[in-house]
């Protein structure tokens, strides 16, 4: 989402959200936090559409 855009094309959010609205698409991603700011957070529409799950790095321990 974001990546690669250039003026006047369809994003990929604009395609996916009405199935995501719908229920008819499920949607698991990774993202930093910085890129999910710019590209989720500044579009309501989409980030009503996803459940931010925060994961912390592992220790050197558990991993």
């Amino acid at each position: 989402i974001g990546a690669g855009a250039a003026e006047g094309s369809i994003d990929a959010s604009s395609i996916m959200k009405p199935s995501l609205a719908r229920g008819e698409l499920q949607v698991v991603g990774a993202t930093t936090l910085d890129e999910y700011r710019k590209h989720i957070e500044k579009d309501a529409a989409l980030e009503r559409r996803f459940q931010p799950v925060t994961v912390g790095e592992p220790s050197e321990e558990s991993s």
